[in-house]
């Protein structure tokens, strides 16, 4: 046995040897007369499990997708769409844009892609239920043999809003699909194809001599090099564990791996390896979260969620990922064109591991012990996270069970109800808001009609910020929705992803498609003769947004002089509306609606009631039940319309018992209660809808005022008494007693517009 075993060991050095040895070669000796390099064997650290076109950026296949297959549009480094099976776009109206696609395409097999192959791909990426960021497409239909119609449920803002169906949506054959087995062998129009699958072990691919690009060289010069074949066989070869990969680069048996851990890069950069190996560190945007299920009521404690997240310590986790990893400080990094650094600048639960907060937070939740299940892949590197995360919750007092399991499987757990509590995931995005679609907007999940976010998340402020966030893409509204999440624990950015990179020194220099994922078909190499595209075509075809504003927001001020500002979002074509209203000291509130009407002129804009109530801070209801909010024509900036410029005379009388009651002086029927305490020790207001609904709010003191006929509040701590919103600078609210007939109206601080509005 022993002999056997050493046998082994000399034959492995052997052809450690012979391996080191035929790296060390010339490396131009690896070029082949069509001038491609011979082959590059690449290490992938998860099974790829099956090769179906579903997800545009999953890992790992993301690295060699783009090889076999091809979708309408790529994204350029600064996310300018470019031409791939697709060549142009037409929008006809707002929500109807048209798709034309090269007349030439055809796949490994010789079938020709025309527009039926584009409707039949994309529905059975929604069928399949792997259709993400589809939330804007109705519908999709073939006009003509290379014409597709999109059909969007509203208008889009961006292009980055299209980004899955037009950029990830792998295109394929009808007629392929339907004889062959996608799952092992896929037929895709792409430069390369499969070879040789098998799960769990390895995909080769061989580069495609009859590649449509290849034979209309005059469209290849419009495509990014992301489409050529610089190699001619491309073997993808599991290795689960870093330090196995490690050991194949030390023995030569493999030419690439971006999963090297940081601490061992140096090693490749020494005298013994320096004419095998380059060694790289490439910092990517996509980055992996933590986030609570809020479906399971337990989940919904605030206190909760901030107690685990201050149990963690996402440095150790990121140490223990595999040493590729840096800790997140918060959503996002400056990878992204649209950062900024005043991102990173606060302090948050995920900057600071305190154990000691952590158990306080758990000592004001509801939390009794109960097993939680943290959710997960089965790659080493979330492994070794959950494991590590379950001992520090642990040290608090939270139990957490580790689910792990495949891709696949963990994902389509990840979308149900039940099942999980926690669950770590990847994301990513062509730019920072992009990444935030999947986190924060309420259109990933539906359960009985309701839509959640990917953490089954409510919330219709979230929703608000997300929108206005999409429509404006700009610091103060990124910084907006970055508060609120962290304010409320709604999720945490765990770990960022950069690629501990060592390959082979026959590449002359790695292709980063968008994203930075590294492409080593269209790499070029050492000898070789790759041709680089040098009328590279972008998409002009500008997306103009409805309405008066560029952006779709239009912001009010209060006609009362008050400071109080109102930001107003509107879908496009009344589909819905969004309104922040802001404070003088900077707090916020956001209400939602779900149409809104055009009014009788372009300069009117009419918004109903939203369900959970109405805009409050405008309150200029007329008796049809809508608020007009009005664009000044004379310096194109908004006011709200003052419907009743003067107070009514009929107001309502006052009660014996310290009860004042007071009418809106806009006419509208609201009416408010106010209840003084004796000695000016406390008050509550009690606001009345003309529907009947209510709100309540109370206050520890009050001021008996400059005369006996005026009575002047402070806020009250849990924001101000919304109805009135007539306060001086000194941040308080008077209530007058009008003397002539002893009846209570609100003072109106200024009761004539000002003339310079925000913009």
């Amino acid at each position: 046995m022993k002999k056997t075993v050493l046998f082994l060991m000399l034959l492995s050095l052997a052809f450690s040897l012979c391996a080191c040895s035929k790296k060390g070669a010339n490396q131009s000796d690896h070029i082949l007369e069509n001038g491609r390099y011979d082959k590059i064997i690449v290490a992938i650290a998860q099974d790829p499990e099956n090769l179906e076109p579903t997800t545009g950026n999953k890992l790992p296949h993301n690295v060699f997708f783009w090889n076999i297959y091809e979708t309408l549009f790529d994204f350029d480094d600064e996310n300018n769409l470019v031409p791939s099976i697709g060549k142009s776009i037409t929008i006809v109206d707002d929500k109807t844009y048209d798709v034309g696609i090269y007349d030439v395409v055809i796949d490994s097999e010789g079938n020709k892609i025309t527009a039926n192959d584009v409707v039949y791909s994309v529905n059975w990426l929604i069928d399949s239920g792997n259709a993400i960021k589809y939330d804007l497409v109705e519908s999709i239909e073939a006009v003509d043999d290379y014409t597709v119609r999109w059909h969007w449920n509203k208008a889009p803002s961006s292009w980055t809003e299209l980004e899955f169906p037009l950029v990830r949506t792998y295109i394929f054959s009808q007629a392929a699909f339907e004889s062959h087995n996608f799952s092992t062998e896929p037929v895709g129009t792409g430069s390369y194809v499969v070879k040789e699958f098998t799960v769990g072990s390895n995909l080769i691919l061989e580069a495609n001599d009859d590649y449509w690009l290849l034979n209309n060289p005059e469209i290849m010069d419009t495509h990014l090099d992301l489409h050529r074949a610089n190699v001619q066989t491309i073997e993808f070869t599991v290795i689960a564990e870093a330090a196995q990969a490690q050991i194949a680069l030390e023995q030569g048996t493999i030419d690439y791996c971006d999963y090297v851990l940081s601490a061992i890069l140096p090693q490749f950069e020494e005298d013994k390896y320096a004419d095998l190996y380059k060694v790289d560190v490439i910092e990517k945007g996509d980055y992996w979260f933590l986030t609570p299920n809020l479906f399971n009521p337990l989940l919904q404690d605030k206190n909760l969620r901030l107690a685990m997240w201050y149990g963690m310590d996402s440095t150790s986790i990121a140490l223990i990922m595999g040493g590729t990893y840096a800790p997140m400080i918060t959503f996002g990094n400056s990878t992204y064109p649209d950062w900024d650094d005043s991102f990173a600048e606060k302090e948050n639960y995920m900057t600071t591991y305190d154990t000691d907060l952590a158990k306080e937070y758990l000592a004001k939740s509801g939390y009794s012990g109960e097993e939680l299940i943290l959710l997960g892949d089965s790659s080493e590197a979330t492994k070794n996270a959950m494991q590590l995360i379950q001992s520090q919750l642990g040290q608090i007092g939270i139990k957490i069970k580790i689910e792990s399991s495949t891709g696949t499987m963990s994902s389509t757990t990840f979308s149900q109800t039940e099942g999980w509590d926690l669950s770590i995931a990847g994301i990513g995005g062509s730019n920072l808001v992009g990444s935030f679609h999947r986190l924060f907007s309420n259109e990933i999940n539906e359960h009985e009609g309701t839509a959640y976010s990917i953490g089954w998340i409510k919330d219709d402020h979230l929703q608000s910020l997300y929108e206005t966030t999409k429509a404006k893409d700009d610091t103060e509204s990124i910084s907006g929705i970055l508060d609120y999440v962290i304010e409320n624990g709604y999720s945490y950015a765990l770990v960022g992803s950069s690629s501990g990179v060592v390959y082979t020194t026959g590449i002359n220099e790695l292709y980063l498609r968008e994203g930075k994922v590294a492409t080593i078909g269209a790499s070029t190499f050492v000898g070789g003769e790759a041709q680089h595209s040098k009328n590279v075509q972008v998409i002009d075809t500008e997306i103009k947004t409805s309405g008066a504003h560029t952006e779709g927001v239009y912001t009010f001020v209060d006609s009362q002089g008050t400071g109080v500002t109102w930001e107003l979002t509107l879908q496009p074509d009344g589909n819905g509306w969004g309104l922040v209203t802001k404070w003088p000291d900077g707090l916020t509130e956001n209400y939602t609606g779900d149409k809104y009407f055009p009014g009788d002129t372009e300069n009117v804009i009419i918004t109903t009631p939203p369900n959970e109530g109405r805009p409050k801070g405008a309150h200029f209801y007329e008796e049809d039940n809508v608020c007009k909010w009005m664009v000044n024509p004379s310096n194109s900036k908004m006011v709200p319309v003052n419907l009743l410029e003067s107070y009514p005379d009929g107001l309502s009388d006052f009660s014996a018992e310290g009860v004042y009651t007071f009418v809106d002086s806009q006419g509208t029927g609201v009416t408010w209660e106010l209840t003084l305490q004796p000695d000016g020790n406390g008050w509550s207001l009690v606001t009345k809808w003309p529907d009947g609904a209510s709100e309540n709010y109370t206050g520890d003191k009050y001021f008996p005022g400059d005369t006996e006929n005026v009575i002047i509040t402070t806020p009250p701590n849990e924001g101000r008494p919304k109805g009135a919103h007539f306060y001086e600078e000194d941040n308080v609210c008077k209530w007058m007693v009008n003397p002539a007939n002893g009846k209570m109206v609100p003072v109106n601080l200024f009761e004539s517009y000002p003339d310079g509005l925000s913009d």
